[in-house]
């Protein structure tokens, strides 16, 4: 997923989208999560989930959501709104289109 991202973001840009990557294993560190992004070259904000949080996605999704090496992601639309649940890692392609028709609609 982040491979894809990292390959959308130069046509897509950064003015109008803010992209954000939540990790939902609990043993990471903000250190390793800082060197892991610069090392791949992945620019863009990333966070670990809260119990909290990690709590009410599955409690919404499923345990599946969270489940290695399951990938989901959300494009979260200007009225804060967000799209379906999308699975599995898309194409870059795809990724794009995901991203322009939920901010066009």
């Amino acid at each position: 997923m982040q491979r894809s991202l990292r390959l959308a973001i130069p046509e897509l840009g950064t003015d109008e989208y803010e992209y954000i990557s939540i990790v939902v294993d609990f043993g990471s560190q903000p250190a390793e999560l800082e060197a892991y992004a610069t090392q791949q070259g992945f620019d863009w904000t990333f966070t670990v989930a809260s119990e909290a949080f990690l709590g009410d996605f599955i409690a919404q999704y499923g345990r599946g959501v969270v489940t290695t090496p399951n990938m989901v992601h959300f494009v979260m639309q200007p009225d804060g709104s967000i799209t379906e649940m999308f699975k599995g890692t898309p194409s870059t392609e795809t990724l794009i289109q995901e991203i322009r028709s939920a901010t066009v609609g």
